[in-house]
C-alpha cells in the first residue's frame, strides 16, 4: 500500500520562512551600507604622504642634486631628472611620473641641511621634509 503526501504546503512554508528571514536582514544590510561612504572617501593627505615617501626613496638614491626655488635637478640611475610643477602637478621628468596632483604652487627650500617641498592646495600650505642635503 502506497501513501501519497501533498508537498505543496511544505514548499509554501519554506518560501514564507525565507521571505521572513530576508526581510529581517534588510535593516542590518542597510546599516552596513550606510557606513561605507565615509570610509571610502578619498583622503588627499594620505595620498600625498604615500607619493612623498616614494619620492624620498628616489631622492635618497640620487646624486649631483641642484636645488632651485621651483625645481630640483639630479642624477638618478645615470639619467638627468627634473622635479617641478607642470600643469598643477608636481612631476618627475623625463617621462611623467606624478607625485602631487591638483596643487596650486610648489617651491623647494633648504634649511639646516634638509630639503623641503612647500606646496599649496586649495589655500592650504603644506611644508614637508623630502631628504637631507648630501
Amino acid at each position: 500500500m502506497q501513501i501519497r503526501r501533498n508537498s505543496r504546503g511544505i514548499i509554501l512554508t519554506d518560501l514564507l520562512l525565507t521571505i521572513l528571514i530576508v526581510s529581517m536582514l534588510i535593516p542590518i544590510a542597510m546599516i552596513c551600507i550606510s557606513v561605507l561612504p565615509g570610509s571610502l572617501q578619498f583622503n588627499e593627505e594620505v595620498q600625498d604622504e604615500i607619493a612623498l615617501a616614494q619620492l624620498r626613496h628616489i631622492l635618497l638614491c640620487a646624486y649631483d642634486m641642484k636645488i632651485e626655488a621651483t625645481e630640483i635637478a639630479f642624477s638618478y640611475r645615470e639619467k638627468e631628472m627634473h622635479l617641478s610643477l607642470v600643469n598643477d602637478h608636481m612631476i618627475l621628468q623625463p617621462g611623467t611620473q606624478i607625485f602631487l596632483s591638483d596643487i596650486d604652487s610648489t617651491a623647494f627650500e633648504m634649511e639646516e641641511n634638509l630639503i623641503y617641498v612647500v606646496y599649496e592646495r586649495e589655500n592650504t600650505v603644506c611644508r614637508k621634509v623630502l631628504v637631507p642635503k648630501s
